[in-house]
């Protein structure tokens, strides 16, 4: 058997169309070239806040979805709702101490439940403890409901015919996100104006 050092080194491996893109599990399994993005949007109007683009899972972008909110509206949303991929301990700290009442599933509440939240582990970080706390509360778990709306917001921009990427780079992937939501809220603004006037 050959000493580790003996292994020789793989190539090293990257897209030749775009470098900064990395292999993503996708929903139905697949591992392919892919880019993440976060949507921030209103769960009431439907209508897009924030968007960050990043070629990782979820986890650990509760922060950043925050700060770019932020940078675009200069204050951070009062309530954050997201799925159970973005339960982070330490996110959840961070956008605690921003004032931010966060309403995220544990990842174990599938296996246990309610249970998932009766422990002290990872109390010490701020906030940890005001979020297990909430978790439990029917109120934050009625209000956690509403997070299923944003999901209108990709099905509405897959059928709009954001399937496929047709640039390349973070930067103009972005791009061409940000358009497809400039559009979704301009027909959600049509839809609002027209709704406040009858």
């Amino acid at each position: 058997m050959p000493l580790l050092h003996e292994i020789p080194d793989s190539p090293v491996r990257a897209s030749t169309t775009d470098p900064e893109v990395r292999i993503l599990t996708m929903s139905s399994g697949e591992r392919r070239p892919a880019y993440s993005f976060q949507v921030s949007a209103d769960p009431n109007t439907l209508v897009a806040v924030g968007l960050t683009v990043h070629d990782s899972t979820d986890f650990g972008q509760l922060n950043p979805a925050i700060e770019e909110v932020e940078s675009r509206h200069g204050l951070p949303p009062d309530v954050l709702l997201a799925d159970a991929g973005f339960c982070s301990k330490e996110d959840i700290s961070l956008v605690h101490q921003a004032r931010v009442t966060v309403i995220v599933p544990s990842n174990n509440e599938k296996k246990q439940g309610l249970d998932a939240y009766d422990t002290t582990y990872g109390d010490k970080l701020p906030g940890i403890a005001e979020w297990r706390q909430r978790m439990t509360d029917p109120t934050a778990r009625d209000m956690y409901k509403l997070r299923c709306r944003i999901e209108c917001v990709f099905g509405q921009m897959r059928n709009r015919g954001l399937r496929l990427l047709h640039l390349r780079g973070r930067t103009k992937v972005k791009a061409e996100a940000l358009i497809h939501l400039l559009a979704h809220n301009m027909l959600c603004g049509a839809r609002l104006r027209l709704a406040a006037a009858t």
